[in-house]
């Protein structure tokens, strides 16, 4: 793992990532499988660039962007982690990000998380 701190990783493109965050997704035993699938398809869209102060995400062809802020962050040898506020118009909203590498991060929500990787330029690293 990398030595960067929270915000400088933060920074630049990044997709969910349908197969990791599918793969440990937690469902009632008797739910079906046609039901997973479909809510499956939810994942794999959502992207996120992140600026020095700004978000910009875009979903399904809808494009917003609000200032956020860090108010809290670790920086260690493993699993650097970062708890970043979004300053949108309905309101505020707080996610935790946990880095479990340079070019991955996952926001836990109860049972199950959502992974993110970083999208990497051709011939560009961030």
């Amino acid at each position: 793992m990398t030595r960067k701190s929270p915000a400088s990783l933060l920074r630049g493109t990044w997709r969910s990532d349908r197969a990791r965050t599918t793969a440990q997704w937690v469902f009632p035993k008797r739910l079906a499988a046609a039901r997973r699938r479909k809510f499956f398809e939810i994942f794999g869209h959502f992207t996120l660039r992140f600026t020095a102060h700004r978000c910009y995400t875009t979903n399904e062809g809808r494009r917003r962007s609000c200032p956020y802020r860090i108010i809290w962050s670790r920086s260690g040898p493993v699993f650097p982690q970062a708890v970043v506020v979004y300053s949108a118009e309905d309101g505020e909203k707080a996610e935790h990000i946990f880095f479990d590498s340079a070019d991955s991060f996952y926001i836990q929500g109860g049972m199950c998380a959502e992974f993110f990787r970083r999208v990497i330029k051709r011939g560009t690293r961030s």
